[in-house]
């Protein structure tokens, strides 16, 4: 997830009052709070799930507005900046070199991280490790750079993440 602009190049560029699309969805929109706040343009109380209810201190005035994920990219023309997630992101056209601001991949971002799962029963299965291990490769980590850029990692090469 990032943050994307067509009226600023960098995150200090953002002024006061300025207006910020971020997605309505539960996920996203709780996603997209901690990712202002890392980038410190807003704080956050406690909570499991982030709303904009929950937003402490909002120091730069920001007016954040709520709209379907899917139009987040859409509305850079009339937006100041706005919180886009990879595939709409991706789907947009967006280059994430031309982000003000990056998600950084830190230990709170299990959440958003893609696994494999079985049954507690089939932990030990000799099948499943050999598909995991396929898997976690480095032809699939190559054909996922082809197919999707710098929108996608593979986070079995993340340590904090494991």
């Amino acid at each position: 997830m990032a943050l994307y602009s067509k009226k600023v190049k960098k995150l200090s560029a953002l002024k006061d009052g300025g207006k910020i699309a971020i997605p309505n969805d539960p996920t996203n929109e709780g996603r997209a709070l901690n990712l202002l706040a890392s980038a410190g343009l807003i704080s956050l109380k406690s909570a499991s799930l982030h709303t904009v209810k929950d937003i402490a201190r909002n120091p730069h005035h920001l007016k954040i507005s709520e709209l379907d994920a899917a139009q987040t990219a859409r509305s850079l023309s009339e937006m100041d900046a706005a919180v886009v997630n990879s595939g709409v992101a991706s789907d947009s056209k967006l280059d994430p070199k031309t982000a003000i601001y990056t998600e950084k991949v830190t230990a709170a971002s299990k959440p958003y991280v893609n696994v494999i799962s079985a049954n507690e029963k089939d932990k030990n299965n000799a099948d499943y490790k050999k598909i995991v291990k396929a898997y976690q490769s480095d032809d699939i980590a190559k054909l996922t750079k082809k197919l999707y850029g710098n929108f996608q990692i593979p986070a079995w090469n993340y340590k904090i993440l494991q």
